[in-house]
Formats: C-alpha cells, structure tokens, sequence
C-alpha cells in the first residue's frame, strides 16, 4: 500500500521551529518522490506567508478552536478528524498539542490499519513528554532531538526504550561558506527569528539585552523576526524605549523560513533567550550561515555550542552574561570569522539536511512496515478539567493582555505552586 508522510501545524504557518522543520521536510521528501502533506490549523497570530514547497499538498484544518486549547471537547476533536482523515493511508507527524494527538487516537480507533505515528520529543518541556506518554499506546517511534530530552523521555517510558532515537533535526547547508562581517566602524548586527511568545522564548529579554548593550557601549543592530501573541507586548516595550536605543532595535515582522537564510548571512550574531527549547532549528539554520550564536543554556545549545569555540552559552535570564558576551565580540571583530566559520563547520558536519533526510525517509519506510497500533484506553477519551493547564493558560492568557504585563514577573513562583 502506497502511503503518504503528514506534518501537523498546530500554530499555522509560523516562523517556529517546529513548522520551518515541518515545511522543509515536506518539501525534501516530496523532492525524493514521496507524497507529503501539511495540515494546517488556522492561527490568527500568523500572516501565512510560508511559500509550500512544490509538489506538497496542503489541507486546510479551519476549526476555530487552537488543537492545544487548555480544554478541548470531543467536537473540537471530531472537527480535526476530518481535515487528518483526508491524509490517509499516511504516516502522521502530530508534532504537539493534545488535539492532534487526540485527533490521531481517534483515527487509530476508526483505520487503524490506514495510520502509523512519529512522536517527535521537540522541546525539552513538561507538556511534550505528557502529549508523549498519554498517548504512547498509538505512537511507533519516538524521536528525541536532543540527548537530554531522550534520556527524560526513556525514564518516562522504559518499555518502550528501544523505540526511543535521538536526532536534531537536519537543516540546510550549503557546501562552502561565503560571507562578511561587520567592521568595527560598523554596528554588529544582531538577530533573532522565532515566535513572539514571553512563554518560553522570553522575548522581553531582547529588550533587556539591547538595553545592557546600550550600557556597555555596544554598537549594535537588533533586528526580530517572527510573529505571535505577544507581538504588541514586545512593540509595546520596544516603544518605551529611550530614543538612542529604540532606533537600534527593528521589529521585521513575519518573513519565510527560506528568506531567513539571506538574513542570517548578513547578520554576525544570534541571540536566543529562550527559558527551554529542545534543539533550536533557528539556531541551527543561523549557524549554517555563520552566524556566532549566543545562546541560553537549555537542551541541545550545549550539545551544538562548544562555549568559546563556535559560540558562547550562558544561564537563563543571565542578560548580563550575554551581553558581556557580545561586548567581546564587538572588542574583537576578528574573532567573528573565526568564530562563525566553527559554527558553520558543527552544523555541515553534524546537522545537515543531507543526511537527515535519506535518514529520516528509512524510518518511513521502517515505521509503515510495522502493525498497527491501537488506542488503549478505549472508545472514548477520558476528557477531564486539567487544573494545572487551565492556570497556566489563563494566567499567559491575562498576562498578553495590555495593562496586565506585569503578570509575567509571577511566573516564576505560580510554576513553584502547581507543579
């Protein structure tokens, strides 16, 4: 039976990580001759300017309510069968949100033998490794994209350890590096592309940065790329900014992930502030192009980024640390080259597409020769108020809100008290 291979996009087309993998895979495997599709739910924080490669087929998933909602009812579910079920026969990658797990457990119920799931361990978070287990009974294999992540997620599941792999995802690099970095007569240009989100990526740190640089004596350039729901929260800090500063930090807006490479080479530092990733794809994709990353030490920054050799880590929230960081770099702007001619040379030798690819169609091909996988908690799902999710988004929720801002600054101690 010929199959197809379908990627999940929870958060629309994005900027995210997850999503630029998602794409770049459809387009790669199509490229090789096999069926691809993208689902796409609808979110109204993207612009949907992501070019879908040739040859990949995109089906509209337009059910209003977010397949990671803090409650989801068997409608909403029902309502993601539909757009899924058109992608079968197929190997689906749900990515993350419990609605597209929950929506895949419902197929398995209904074809079981038209369906095969790849859970991919993305980010090194709470909710991925519970989406993982709840609902292990339905997933195949289980790709972890950094050590740290399978290691958490062999302890979680120990039975199924053997069906646990760890691979960063691939990206792609060009087969030389040609490029220049700034004079020091010239700013240094800085950075970042992801989601606008406080929630893990700590976006009001980029403020706090450029505001330490600025201190420092830094000549620099921010440039941000991404969009998300807390863009006016981060237009918002960026505007109460003193003049000197403001003029030196660009919010770019949303751009595609293939324009993001030209960007990246024109660019001599990324920065990532993030409070927990798994392996960070833009990361990746801005060391491909030599970029020197200055990054926060969360999973797999320190399995890509040998501090002092192709780049600098630093703790969560150490602001001054990286900005100390980036001083150096603007004192010796030799070491740009030599120091993004490393990252480089780590993410062709190590994380290229090329052999990412032919790696990941064989566990395609491994995975749909497998048997099928029922859903073993019955004909239903155990749909229940989960208290602790509920206060988390309610709380990101107000937090996004203006005038309400200063929520964030709790997150901290409400994580103490309902985890």
């Amino acid at each position: 039976m010929d199959f197809n291979t379908s990627f999940i996009l929870p958060n629309g087309l994005d900027l995210g990580g997850v999503t630029t993998w998602s794409v770049g895979m459809a387009g790669n495997l199509s490229g090789v001759g096999r069926q691809t599709t993208l689902v796409r739910h609808v979110d109204r924080y993207t612009s949907g300017d992501c070019i879908i490669p040739s040859g990949v087929d995109l089906i509209e998933c337009a059910h209003h309510i977010h397949p990671n909602h803090w409650y989801l009812f068997k409608r909403d579910i029902d309502e993601y069968v539909k757009s899924y079920r058109q992608t079968l026969p197929s190997i689906i990658v749900p990515n993350y949100s419990f609605g597209s797990y929950a929506a895949c457990a419902c197929l398995a119920v209904e074809s079981a033998d038209k369906i095969r799931i790849i859970g991919m361990a993305h980010t090194d978070n709470a909710e991925y490794y519970r989406w993982l287990v709840r609902f292990e009974s339905i997933i195949h294999i289980f790709i972890a994209v950094s050590y740290e992540i399978a290691i958490k997620l062999i302890a979680l599941l120990p039975h199924r350890q053997q069906d646990i792999v760890c691979r960063p995802c691939g990206v792609s690099v060009h087969e030389n590096l040609s490029r220049q970095y700034s004079s020091p007569l010239k700013p240094l240009k800085l950075i970042y592309a992801g989601r606008l989100s406080e929630r893990q990526k700590h976006i009001s740190d980029l403020i706090r940065l450029a505001v330490m640089l600025d201190v420092k004596g830094v000549n620099f350039d921010l440039q941000i790329y991404g969009s998300g729901r807390d863009q006016q929260y981060l237009e918002n800090l960026i505007e109460s900014l003193e003049e000197n500063i403001r003029d030196r930090v660009n919010l770019a807006g949303q751009v595609g992930p293939k324009a993001m490479a030209s960007l990246y080479r024109s660019a001599d530092i990324f920065v990532l502030v993030s409070e927990y990733e798994g392996t960070s794809l833009s990361m990746l994709e801005s060391m491909a192009e030599g970029c020197v990353p200055v990054v926060t030490q969360v999973s797999g920054t320190s399995e890509v980024v040998i501090h002092g050799q192709n780049g600098f880590t630093v703790p969560v929230g150490d602001i001054y640390s990286m900005a100390e960081k980036i001083l150096w770099l603007d004192q010796h702007r030799n070491r740009l080259s030599q120091l993004g001619s490393a990252a480089y040379s780590t993410v062709h030798d190590r994380y290229s597409s090329t052999n990412y690819v032919p790696w990941f169609s064989d566990i395609l091909d491994t995975v749909w020769q497998q048997s099928p996988r029922q859903w073993q908690r019955g004909q239903s799902f155990p749909f229940h108020f989960p208290v602790r999710q509920f206060i988390k988004e309610a709380g990101y929720t107000l937090a996004a809100k203006p005038g309400l801002r200063w929520l964030y600054k709790l997150r901290g101690p409400a994580k103490k008290m309902i985890q």
